[in-house]
């Protein structure tokens, strides 16, 4: 073998001098300059891949909820969006949530691998199994996200009505709870709900809220939630009460007495400890616990959406109660959004980077 020969099949086994070769050998070569740019910088280009041979004639579009950390309703809101991008651009959305998330039970818990899938159908019946194996795979990147909040101008909490118009349509195409599932959450909205009930929902965070995280809504006090529903107390039969905070459930029951409903096997916190952290004595006990926490949060979010009215501050729980109402093409009768403003100063607010330091929980991206 000639030294050439030998230099050149060296460098084929070496990716990045392999690149830089290529690159010094176009390096007056515009075009070649342009399609590196733009394959760069274009957003809205897709890497195919093929797995296999199942699938043939569809793009499998990966939605994968990877982060360890996130909230469920944030999990939920981003495969919705997930699904949004899918749709238009006649892919197939497959979910995927991390073993990692706060709400995965074990492997193989409900007979499922994938977490995702103990509380939500696949979104067009393609699940891990055959997206590994697809003749076409892509996934969803952030900057599909990033793309999305660009067009609907929002800030991930101030939400425009087109926003709210489009993912009523993308849940109602592509999310359905697990049939027993919903079965059960509905049984036990109906126990408190009745029937015929005028309902007026609202939504208090407390606990891990009034920590002041980075770029989340600052929170709102019991007493100014009293003020909006006093307002508008005289048109509803019930009010029930979305909390995983203790002491706002005990400030509402003292101001409202029997006319609140709540449920009562809810995990909630004294402290300002978010439940989900599972640092309670209660959570150590429950069977399934992070399966039950899911719930909890599914429990309140649907009965917020089957409520006639709501009163909330900007919470992800509630963007999404919203979202599912529309998906049922109702409308609430009275829709409240109170807006103390955004933790925006990174000097007066709490990282990600401190949030892992108090919690010692285990974060794989915000």
């Amino acid at each position: 073998m000639s030294l050439k020969a030998d230099i050149i099949t060296k460098i084929a086994k070496h990716e990045r001098i392999r690149f830089l070769a290529k690159f010094l050998k176009n390096f007056n070569n515009m075009e070649f300059i342009k399609d590196v740019n733009n394959l760069y910088n274009n957003r809205t280009l897709y890497k195919i891949v093929q797995k296999g041979d199942k699938e043939k004639g569809k793009v499998l579009y990966l939605i994968n909820e990877k982060y360890a950390y996130y909230g469920f309703c944030a999990i939920l809101r981003e495969v919705i969006e997930g699904c949004l991008v899918a749709d238009e651009l006649g892919f197939y959305p497959v979910v995927s949530m991390s073993e990692e998330s706060l709400y995965a039970e074990k492997k193989g818990f409900l007979g499922k691998d994938n977490p995702w899938e103990c509380y939500f159908e696949q979104p067009v019946g393609i699940d891990m199994n055959i997206y590994n194996q697809g003749f076409r795979t892509t996934s969803m990147s952030r900057d599909d996200l990033a793309m999305l909040a660009e067009r609907y101008k929002n800030d991930g909490y101030r939400l425009s009505k087109e926003y709210f118009e489009d993912t009523g349509k993308i849940w109602r195409k592509y999310i359905r709870v697990r049939k027993e599932l919903e079965l059960e959450l509905q049984s036990k909205i109906d126990e408190i709900f009745g029937k015929d009930s005028r309902v007026l929902g609202v939504q208090a965070r407390g606990t891990d809220f009034n920590r002041g995280y980075y770029n989340h809504p600052k929170p709102i006090l019991p007493e100014d939630y009293f003020k909006q529903i006093d307002k508008i107390i005289d048109k509803y039969d019930y009010i029930f009460l979305a909390t995983e905070d203790n002491n706002n459930l005990e400030r509402f029951i003292d101001k409202y007495g029997d006319k609140l409903v709540y449920h009562t096997d809810i995990e909630r916190s004294s402290t300002i400890d978010n439940p989900a952290l599972g640092k309670s004595d209660t959570f150590k006990t429950r069977e399934n616990p992070k399966y039950c926490l899911a719930k909890d949060v599914m429990l309140d979010m649907m009965s917020l959406s089957e409520c006639k009215g709501i009163i909330t501050g900007m919470s992800q729980v509630s963007i999404c109660a919203r979202i599912w109402k529309l998906a049922r093409n109702e409308q609430f009768v009275d829709d409240i959004i109170m807006d103390n403003g955004i933790f925006s100063d990174k000097k007066n607010s709490v990282s990600i980077e401190e949030l892992i330091k108090i919690d010692g929980v285990k974060f794989n991206g915000w």
